[in-house]
């Protein structure tokens, strides 16, 4: 309600976190989405291409980012919780049928962030293959549990740090760029 306009990701999605004052307007946006946007068509480009569906382990306000993008690159997903909700698939349900129809699972929760580098999200990771490729939105460590458990059954992994990068310098092209 503070805001004269907001970009298409930042509508759709219900968060802003980049405010550009312009001619008088206050215009949000949502960086999140192209930090991740860009990084991860980088990363699926690297690693075979296009995916055929995704799961997204979450379901917070970042995952609303992730779907976001996900929605724009026309890549089919589930969102995975603890607790049951209609639409939304739990840990308990990821069968070795639904880890195989995934190439895609990223990691929109907190869990393996320093200090509690120990924890991970709880899902089959004896059915992961080299097809698979993991993205985990947590930076902090470099490695997380969730990324290197994937790697030890073959999985691409990729962790937050270019996305991070990305949604830097989006906040800074939106604040330095005359036309938007």
């Amino acid at each position: 309600p503070y805001l004269d306009e907001l970009s298409s990701g930042a509508s759709s999605i219900g968060a802003v976190n980049t405010i550009d004052f312009t001619e008088g307007k206050r215009i949000g946006y949502n960086t999140d989405v192209i930090g991740f946007g860009d990084t991860l068509k980088e990363f699926l480009a690297k690693t075979g291409g296009s995916s055929k569906g995704a799961l997204i382990l979450g379901t917070g306000g970042a995952a609303k980012a992730i779907a976001w993008v996900l929605e724009q690159q026309f890549i089919p997903f589930h969102y995975v919780s603890r607790r049951f909700r209609e639409g939304v698939l739990t840990y308990e349900e990821l069968s070795e049928e639904r880890m195989a129809s995934v190439d895609l699972i990223i990691n929109t929760t907190p869990l393996g962030t320093s200090p509690d580098v120990d924890t991970f999200p709880n899902i089959p990771y004896h059915c992961l293959q080299s097809q698979h490729r993991l993205y985990d939105l947590v930076y902090n460590p470099e490695e997380t549990r969730f990324l290197a458990l994937g790697k030890a059954h073959g999985a691409a992994t990729i962790n937050g740090l270019p996305m991070l990068h990305g949604q830097a310098e989006a906040a800074w092209d939106i604040w330095n760029t005359d036309t938007k």
